[in-house]
């Protein structure tokens, strides 16, 4: 690999806004962690702040790789809340959103140094993997549905094959959807149940 190809500033550029996206990243999962209420709050709570912890070492990483790099650390933040929201889907929706921008970020910069920098490019690939590890195998099953009026449905559902020791054996997932006049169906609330706690 010849480093000497290496777009220094791209690459400090790319660092800095994946630097901005995961101290937004802390922010938000934080500030999340505090607006989900109801009886199945507390493993809604614990992911979102795992989410926060993870954020920031990520922050630590993109920070100094580009004082590394000789570069200087941004001062800005990314993207924060528009709104207060205590609706488990919004906050679901809002959290893919964020970790989508910053995969795509991730991707950028595996693209810009792929080749050029082994430490830079094992970086951002350990960092995506990670990533998406965090979701493999998470497949649901919908295990029935409650019409509770035409256009408000319960779905209910499992995971189809929990890890061992990963806690979702025994939860259960509630969706509630709701149906406009056109017969589009939507997510508007979230919530989990565990199977202990319903006997």
């Amino acid at each position: 690999m010849n480093e000497n190809n290496l777009d220094n500033a791209s690459v400090i550029e790319l660092l800095n806004r994946v630097l901005e996206l995961e101290l937004a990243g802390v922010v938000r999962y934080t500030h999340y962690s505090f607006m989900v209420f109801g009886f199945g709050r507390i493993p809604i709570v614990s992911w979102l702040r795992s989410q926060a912890s993870e954020s920031i070492m990520h922050a630590h990483e993109a920070g100094e790789l580009i004082t590394q790099l000789g570069g200087e650390v941004s001062l800005r933040i990314g993207p924060l809340l528009d709104e207060s929201t205590h609706n488990i889907g919004t906050i679901l929706e809002e959290s893919l959103k964020h970790e989508h921008d910053s995969l795509t970020a991730y991707e950028e910069l595996l693209g810009l140094v792929q080749g050029k920098s082994i430490m830079l490019e094992e970086y951002a690939t350990r960092i995506y993997q990670n990533t998406m590890s965090n979701y493999s195998g998470q497949k649901l099953v919908v295990t029935g549905s409650n019409d509770r009026s035409e256009r408000d449905i319960i779905v209910n559902s499992q995971v189809a094959e929990p890890g061992t020791g990963d806690g979702l054996s025994d939860t259960i997932f509630h969706w509630r959807i709701y149906r406009n006049g056109d017969g589009e169906m939507s997510v508007f609330d979230a919530c989990l149940l565990y199977t202990s706690d319903a006997a």
